[in-house]
């Protein structure tokens, strides 16, 4: 699209939802809710973080100095910490379901700690958000079949 000489790039970044699009306009991104926290501990259910973490990798690749977001403003590197954390989660939760853990033993292995708010966020929203969510959206069980399940029956 072009307005007034200034071109804007639509761009599909799901992962936040299915349908979630960013927009670049010269050296400025507007991601909507595809950073909302830079080391993410809960997410929504219909959260998807492995189109999340393609979308960050398509964001990271594009020429742009500032990303204005609804849950803040970040650079570059910021976007970079954001996708670091999670492929970091990911290899833990990973690990954990390799061993024989369920999502929940994964989520008391790796979010034991976690801050109150994060728990009365869990409760409030009746699990809408939560550790769970994250750990089965990270594993691929929230919206498909995991790996795993999908190669045992080949």
């Amino acid at each position: 699209m072009e307005f007034n000489q200034v071109t804007v790039t639509t761009l599909d970044t799901p992962g936040h939802s299915f349908d979630h699009v960013s927009f670049l306009m010269k050296n400025f991104m507007f991601i909507g809710d595809l950073v909302t926290n830079p080391a993410p501990v809960i997410t929504m259910k219909e959260e998807d973080s492995i189109e999340l973490m393609d979308s960050l990798k398509t964001v990271i690749n594009l020429d742009f100095e500032t990303a204005y977001g609804g849950h803040g403003v970040w650079d570059k590197n910021d976007i970079k910490k954001t996708l670091n954390n999670m492929l970091k989660l990911k290899k833990k939760v990973e690990t954990h379901w390799r061993m024989g853990l369920n999502a929940e033993q994964i989520v008391e292995k790796i979010f034991a700690n976690v801050p109150k708010k994060v728990l009365l966020m869990e409760e409030m929203s009746e699990h809408e958000w939560s550790r769970r969510n994250l750990v089965e959206s990270i594993l691929g069980t929230r919206h498909k079949p995991p790996q795993s399940l999908l190669s045992e029956k080949s």
